[in-house]
């Protein structure tokens, strides 16, 4: 068994956890921190949408869709 960095490994059981330096181990917590809390704003952005969406359909489209169906609210030559 070779002792290489594999995603899909658990930490531990393919390499020695000591031999890894504290500062890789500090970047990638950070990027995973990172993506973790952009994934959660993403995730809040999605709600918010679904929300919407699901509201306007209770309500239907609203009036404003269809431009033909708009009163004409240009002064006329009369």
């Amino acid at each position: 068994m070779s002792e290489t960095m594999d995603d899909s490994s658990e930490a531990g059981t393919t390499i020695d956890p000591s031999s890894i330096p504290p500062s890789s181990i500090t970047k990638k917590d950070e990027k995973v921190s990172m993506l973790k809390s952009k994934i959660e704003i993403l995730m809040h952005n999605l709600s918010l949408l679904t929300e919407k969406l699901n509201s306007q359909d209770e309500q239907g489209p609203p009036s404003s869709t269809n431009l033909s169906e708009k009163p004409n609210l240009l002064p006329t030559d009369s």
